[in-house]
């Protein structure tokens, strides 16, 4: 084969390709294992793409006996099509001060897609599922998004407009993005948002909406290579609060120390592993936060990335994990893994995980940004809250791999 050609394969050998070329951390790699395999029992074809194709291959392979998954190449697109979507994003702002394609991003993504199918030689009428709808949906205008999205497509959408205040900068723009869904191209839309179904539903007209189960991945690490800190705490009868995953603005990381440095009860470790993200902060909120985790013993940190099974031992030997995140409008699989090994969480009221929260009795809510709320909430879930007042398992059965393999059934008809 001439270098630099590409290897076409057999259009009729896919039924449906999974997509997702937003990440390949936190949930994102566990979801598209996971819905890949499911929808490979259900005997659909299934062809992939997504950021890190190695480690998906690997991952499968290690999953399914050493079988190889089937791949797509992602590839580029066009470099004078990116600067033309750029320039028009630019005017756009400019004359009307308002969100055009939102950022480059998500239209370079829908590029990268149409090209990886033509090179690889997929029928147009291939039906594509995007496995993280938002990083694909352009907002205005509406013609060049319609006219950029597959012929077929269908999408895990995490951002519902329905649950964005009206006055927060982004709701215009999320539902102004949500236009696309009653286009003839979009044939059906999952949801892990059980609240926002009826809402898209009207949005979306003869498609299916569903709720989706979160897809995770439960297993777990060996707890003897956890950090000593939960032995220690362990033994001096201590608890641990604990936030795992990317330690970001998103994930409120600032308050949460400064409400525990302030609860000052050293009974309570509060640990934090993951990757440490605070370009959001200011210069002085990231010194604040470094002398905080410096100066209290009861802090322990780790600032690395996560394995899945380490991630899921890390939530068993806590007593506490924190959710109340910042302005975070939809799910997280860390809830139903808190639920699985039965951890109470504190989870920011007024939000979809604070109001599952509340509605299940798993944990308490508080207010994001006022640090006396979470630290009263911090010191009642070590010291009061009884576990077994929670309905963990009645939250648990929204989430059962059954109804999850019925609704990703779906897609076998979805024309």
């Amino acid at each position: 084969m001439a270098s630099g050609s590409v290897k076409k394969v057999d259009s009729f050998s896919f039924d449906i390709v999974l997509v997702d070329l937003c990440a390949w951390d936190g949930h994102h790699r566990t979801y598209f294992l996971k819905v890949y395999r499911t929808l490979e029992d259900l005997g659909l074809r299934v062809g992939s793409l997504c950021l890190e194709p190695e480690d998906f291959r690997a991952g499968y392979r290690d999953q399914n006996g050493g079988l190889e998954p089937r791949m797509l190449h992602l590839r580029a697109p066009s470099s004078w099509i990116v600067r033309m979507m750029g320039l028009a994003d630019k005017v756009w702002h400019a004359l009307w001060r308002k969100a055009a394609i939102v950022s480059s991003y998500h239209a370079e993504n829908l590029l990268k897609v149409r090209r990886s199918l033509r090179d690889a030689g997929v029928e147009p009428n291939v039906l594509v599922f995007f496995l993280h709808l938002d990083s694909m949906l352009l907002v205005e205008p509406k013609l060049v998004a319609t006219w950029l999205m597959p012929k077929r497509w269908v999408g895990l959408y995490f951002m519902p407009a329905f649950r964005t205040p009206v006055d927060h900068g982004e709701y215009r723009a999320r539902v102004a993005r949500e236009q696309i869904f009653a286009s003839k191209t979009c044939r059906g839309i999952y949801l892990l948002d059980p609240g926002a179904v009826n809402d898209v539903k009207r949005k979306s007209g003869d498609k299916f909406v569903e709720f989706l189960p979160e897809p995770i991945d439960l297993r777990r690490g060996d707890e003897s290579e956890l950090p000593s800190i939960f032995r220690k705490t362990r033994q001096d009868n201590g608890k641990i609060v604990g936030l795992f995953g990317s330690l970001s603005k998103r994930k409120n990381v600032l308050n949460l120390v400064r409400a525990f440095d302030r609860l000052n009860d050293k009974g309570i470790t509060l640990v934090l592993i993951g990757a440490l993200e605070l370009e959001d902060y200011t210069a002085e909120e990231r010194s604040e936060f470094h002398r905080i985790v410096g100066d209290n013993p009861n802090i322990y940190c780790e600032f690395q990335r996560i394995a899945e099974a380490k991630f899921n031992a890390l939530v068993a030997a806590s007593d506490v994990i924190f959710l109340a995140y910042t302005d975070f409008v939809g799910s997280s699989n860390i809830l139903v893994k808190a639920a699985h090994f039965q951890r109470p969480t504190v989870a920011a009221r007024g939000f979809l995980i604070g109001e599952s929260v509340e509605k299940y009795g798993m944990g308490i809510t508080a207010a994001p940004d006022d640090i006396r709320e979470l630290g009263a909430a911090l010191s009642y879930l070590t010291r009061k809250f009884d576990v077994e007042s929670g309905r963990f398992d009645d939250f648990l059965r929204l989430q059962d791999t059954v109804v999850f393999r019925e609704k990703l059934a779906l897609l076998r008809s979805a024309g």
